[in-house]
């Protein structure tokens, strides 16, 4: 899919983002938690310790990555202190919202209300209770593999 193909799909989102009744670039979001100091207090918590304690967490990213399996799916979003997994299922978040949230790319900022736990790979992982659209990305990410260029 070329790059003009991407931009034309992303900009169809928008405009079905906006017919819903959402706001593709919100003004205020209260970020209550760092991915990075997350990571970085829970990651050698057990799964039991993490459940026992019920740390709830409210964090704000861009979209890197997303697996999705039928009824949930799985993300990862990244702040300028580290990246974490999100764990999405449609019966916790909502059917509409889960819908809305299929319309979402990597590239979007979101926000992500949940509580902290670890799957059975035992990685740390936010299991949402509310995502929402922060800014939606009309631009893919550019290449990993070979990094920006300048065109002058």
């Amino acid at each position: 899919m070329e790059e003009s193909d991407l931009v034309k799909l992303r900009r169809e989102k928008l405009i079905e983002l906006r017919s819903r009744g959402v706001n593709p670039y919100v003004n205020k979001f209260k970020v209550e938690d760092s991915i990075g100091s997350l990571v970085d207090e829970f990651s050698k918590s057990s799964k039991e310790e993490l459940e026992k304690f019920g740390r709830q967490c409210i964090v704000g990213g861009r979209m890197m990555a997303r697996r999705g399996h039928g009824k949930t799916t799985f993300s990862h979003i990244k702040d300028r202190l580290g990246q974490i997994q999100v764990y999405i299922r449609k019966d916790e978040v909502g059917k509409e919202n889960y819908e809305i949230f299929s319309l979402f790319d990597i590239g979007d900022f979101i926000g992500v209300e949940g509580s902290l736990s670890k799957t059975k790979t035992g990685e740390l992982t936010i299991f949402a209770k509310k995502i929402t659209l922060l800014s939606k990305s009309l631009l893919p990410l550019p290449e990993k593999w070979h990094g920006l260029k300048d065109v002058e």
